[in-house]
């Protein structure tokens, strides 16, 4: 799902992207092919309803990881 389809989705259900919520113009990515060294996406995420962004203090992607395509995502709610 491209980042606008996602969004507009958000935007429909209510729900928010955590990570981007904290890192609107940051550029991260969960997810590595292996075959490719430049092919990467943002495809896990962690949403949480409205009443929950007040209390997002950090939400955190992990660096590429070497055994796995995906990497980890985390978010810590105060």
């Amino acid at each position: 799902m491209a980042r606008a389809q996602l969004n507009a989705h958000l935007e429909r259900t209510g729900f928010v992207d955590a990570w981007r919520e904290l890192h609107p113009d940051a550029k991260a990515y969960t997810w590595y092919a292996k075959k490719y060294a430049l092919d990467a996406a943002r495809v896990d995420y962690i949403v949480v309803s409205p009443d929950l962004v007040p209390r997002l203090k950090e939400a955190t992607i992990e660096p590429r990881p070497r055994r796995n395509d995906h990497a980890a995502i985390a978010v810590e709610l105060e």
